[in-house]
């Protein structure tokens, strides 16, 4: 389709945004395009929302592989500047109490002597001040210390609280941002798919034998670019299924995935030829969704069954990939074991360990009793058997025999 000259401008810087995987501004140069699209024409271009949607689930993607880890530096400062305050707060309750000394008091009548030993062991005597008022100095010093210590405690709690609401809140807003890329793309694609029907069904109402074909596959290849309408215009919604079933594989949505990936795959099979690199991919990608359906009790053969025919596909294409066959062959032997004899098998294990474990300690414990009770009462005391060495003198020593 022709579009004005100002729309062209925007697709073209578009592209080249998105090629250079700058996600955010293509995003915003897309939706510039389809709403000026909006305003000239009273609707949507299916072409033009494709293109959005598909650049916003990329924008989304990159979002979510940057994501992670935030908040954790922040609390390691402030961890930092608290355990910094406990050291000077040490410091200060340190200071004046004799570096180096060791220092004692010795009460008589209504005074007190200090007794102070310093390093070189050296006694002195001080005369204090009358114990009533060392005693009320005392309750003083200890009272500021409490306090000190309190407060310390308060600012502490309240920075903890501070930091935790913090990694709280960006969690929280990291959790509705992501869910909220891959929605909005899905919307965006999603409307997209409502279009290309419904051009589908307008032209399959003209039931003209030139406009659909009658035998397929449509295509001869991937590559082959067709110029008829109905074929393009499957070609396109078939696509749109595929990116949609990828988003909501990325979201965790899987049955809607496995939903969408099934139409794609349905489509691909009418426009491609059974060999087909697409059909492999979408095969692939319907494995995924179903494997984690697990709601479904069907849905692990049929993402076994999916995975089988990826495989095969690509085991009778001309140019074999042994790394993406072993890849696959991996994948579809996981995926036909049975989850429930698997579980049972690794219990077993388990068990058989645990067990070991405790028969290896019975064992040892009853060869340690048995080996106490072959040891002959007698022998507890050993020192009559044991020569006493003869003590060799310093300036003597044993001299070594000259040859």
């Amino acid at each position: 389709m022709a579009y004005s000259e100002k729309i062209n401008k925007l697709l073209t810087e578009a592209s080249r945004l998105y090629a250079l995987k700058d996600y955010e501004n293509s995003c915003s140069k897309y939706g510039e395009a389809c709403e000026l699209y909006n305003e000239v024409n009273g609707k949507d271009d299916a072409d033009l929302l494709f293109l959005y949607g598909k650049s916003l689930f990329q924008y989304g993607v990159s979002r979510s592989e940057v994501f992670g880890g935030v908040g954790g530096d922040a609390e390691g400062e402030e961890e930092e500047e608290v355990e910094e305050e406990e050291e000077e707060l040490g410091k200060g309750k340190g200071e004046g109490k004799g570096k180096g000394k060791s220092q004692g008091k010795v009460q008589g009548g209504d005074r007190e002597t200090e007794v102070t030993a310093d390093n070189s062991g050296n006694f002195q005597f001080s005369e204090g001040a009358p114990l009533a008022e060392e005693e009320e100095e005392e309750e003083e010093g200890e009272e500021e210390e409490e306090e000190e210590a309190k407060e310390l405690a308060r600012d502490r709690e309240e920075k903890e609280k501070d930091s935790t609401e913090d990694a709280k809140e960006v969690q929280e807003s990291k959790e509705e941002d992501e869910p909220g890329d891959f929605e909005f793309a899905w919307e965006i694609l999603d409307m997209t798919r409502s279009l290309f029907e419904h051009q589908l069904e307008e032209l399959e109402k003209q039931k003209s034998p030139s406009l659909i074909p009658q035998e397929m596959p449509f295509l001869s290849s991937d590559d082959e670019n067709s110029s008829n309408e109905y074929i393009k215009t499957l070609k396109k919604l078939s696509e749109t299924y595929d990116i949609l079933g990828e988003v909501s594989l990325e979201a965790e949505n899987f049955k809607q995935s496995a939903a969408d990936l099934e139409k794609s795959l349905g489509l691909r099979k009418k426009l491609y030829p059974s060999n087909s690199k697409l059909i492999s991919e979408s095969h692939y990608k319907l494995s995924l969704a179903l494997e984690f359906c697990i709601d479904d009790p069907q849905s692990r053969p049929r993402a076994a069954k999916e995975m089988q025919n990826a495989l095969l596909i690509v085991k009778n294409q001309k140019e074999k990939d042994d790394d993406l066959i072993a890849d696959l062959e991996a994948r579809l032997k996981d995926l036909e074991k049975d989850p429930e004899e698997e579980l049972k098998a690794e219990k077993e294990i388990i068990m058989k360990n645990l067990l070991g474990e405790s028969a290896s300690n019975v064992s040892g414990s009853s060869q340690a009793q048995q080996k106490q009770q072959k040891i002959p009462t007698g022998v507890n005391d050993l020192t009559s058997m044991v020569k006493k060495r003869k003590n060799v003198a310093n300036n003597g020593g044993i001299k070594k025999k000259t040859r």
